[in-house]
């Protein structure tokens, strides 16, 4: 073998690495993942739309009534970003608190384009009062 041949071997094995490693990476992760994070990807795999209303998934597994404390745990064990909202500009007379969670379900490897989960939970007295779902793709 030439040294020019053994040059483009060790370049054709460096770019397959770059392209199936992070698919492995993807792949063990999702092992990993929660049952709500499970059930969102099936809803996304089976509706293509630019926006998917997941409300009724959500409130199966946070439903109305259930106490703050353990909805937010539920968030955070799935890995969504979770932020309390009682400090925004805009005022909440309805609910007492709300706090809106977000979850990167995948990212286009150019970097302009990813899906997020996004969540919304209403409170009342250290409790879910309301709930909102969706999943929406961004493009820059």
């Amino acid at each position: 073998m030439s040294i020019e041949t053994i040059h483009k071997a060790k370049t054709i094995l460096i770019a397959l690495l770059i392209g199936v490693l992070p698919i492995i990476g993807s792949c063990s992760d999702r092992e990993k993942e929660g049952d709500l994070i499970k059930e969102l990807r099936e809803v996304k795999e089976k509706d293509h739309h630019t926006a998917i209303d997941i409300t009724d998934v959500v409130k199966k597994h946070i439903p109305i009534g259930m106490k703050k404390v353990d909805a937010l745990e539920i968030l955070k064990k799935n890995e969504f970003q979770v932020s309390d909202l009682k400090e925004r500009r805009f005022p909440v007379t309805e609910f007492e608190r709300v706090f809106s969670a977000s979850f990167e379900m995948s990212r286009n490897p150019s970097q302009y384009a990813y899906t997020e989960a996004r969540i919304n939970i209403y409170i009342n007295e250290e409790k879910v009062k309301k709930v909102w779902g969706s999943i929406f793709y961004h493009s820059l």
